[in-house]
């Protein structure tokens, strides 16, 4: 009897065994292209899961990171012919976010290479450009980056960005300069404060608008004003688990590692010259995030998204020079 159950008992551990190396997966940086190939529609571009539907939004985060890992574009030419507007420009709403999408834009006609025609109605590769600031009165946002507007620090970074991108000519950096300069706090970071005469205090400072802040003066070849204060601001928003929060301080609930703050931070710092205090443990944290379906999430234990994917993966390349190596080999179990 004894011996009995000693057996059965066995084969139960056996069968157990089994049963969780067979749900075991490995991961590495194959299985992101394998999860990004996953959301390639019938129309060549890339979209949602189980949806034909494909946009800018989907489209150039997914070839932005099979281009970062080497990998091949299927259908290629379909991809970019079938993904390069906006879900704005699709079914012609007026309100929407056209300042991240035409800095998405412009970065997709860059990955593949496209020069040699115009980018949209009223925008021309090597136009001159003069940027000026327009208040905004309601949430309602325009596509009046055509007219040289901008009407925060965001939204002026992806002016810029898409503008430099498109060999475009800045006629004012100075305005920009003093713009900035206006909204950068004593500890070297940066508030969007729209008022005319902005009071930027040290407790209002964002991750996200000092990285806008950094790579637009970047971008225009201008200095950053206090850089190194900028730069150790941007340190201490590394958290103890290797991510980055978006504020040392705030003690809201959202104030977390998050892949989005730590990408942007990194992309502040490579702009400066300089990097996290704690790089090995900034990449470990980032290969934290990758799920049993070869994507990445926005944190630890989040889904994986195409966008939060791109993010984990350009910021990998950023850390180590190299997106594949970036990615540690990994055993994951499907939970």
């Amino acid at each position: 009897m004894i011996k009995s159950i000693r057996l059965i008992f066995a084969w139960c551990l056996i069968f157990v065994s089994i049963n969780s190396f067979a749900q075991q997966k490995r991961l590495d940086a194959s299985s992101v292209i394998s999860y990004i190939l996953d959301h390639q529609k019938e129309n060549g571009a890339f979209g949602p899961d189980n949806k034909e539907y494909t946009d800018l939004a989907w489209n150039y985060p997914a070839i932005g990171t099979l281009k970062l890992l080497g990998a091949k574009v299927p259908r290629e030419k379909e991809a970019f012919e079938n993904g390069n507007k906006s879900w704005m420009e699709i079914i012609a709403r007026k309100n929407g976010p056209w300042y991240w999408s035409f800095f998405q834009k412009a970065h997709l006609y860059n990955l593949f290479h496209i020069s040699n025609i115009n980018f949209e109605e009223g925008i021309k590769r090597g136009q001159y450009w003069e940027i000026k600031f327009k208040s905004r009165k309601n949430y309602l946002e325009l596509p009046e980056y055509k007219e040289g507007l901008f009407f925060d620090i965001p939204s002026l970074w992806h002016m810029i960005g898409a503008i430099s991108l498109l060999d475009g000519k800045v006629t004012n950096k100075f305005y920009i300069e003093k713009y900035l300069r206006d909204r950068q706090a004593e500890n070297g970071a940066f508030v969007d404060d729209i008022k005319d005469k902005p009071t930027p205090t040290d407790s209002e400072t964002n991750l996200i608008v000092t990285s806008n802040a950094v790579l637009t003066l970047k971008s225009l070849e201008s200095d950053v004003f206090n850089a190194q204060d900028c730069v150790k601001w941007l340190q201490s928003c590394q958290a103890e688990d290797g991510g980055f929060k978006y504020s040392p301080e705030s003690s809201d609930v959202a104030n977390q590692s998050d892949v989005w703050y730590t990408w942007a931070a990194l992309k502040a710092l490579k702009a400066l010259g300089s990097e996290p205090k704690n790089v090995k443990k900034c990449i470990e944290w980032l290969n934290s995030l990758q799920n049993y379906d070869g994507g990445f999430g926005d944190r630890p234990g989040w889904n994986s998204r195409i966008y939060s994917t791109f993010y984990a993966v350009s910021a990998l390349s950023d850390l180590t020079g190299d997106a594949v190596s970036g990615i540690s080999l990994k055993k994951k179990k499907n939970t």
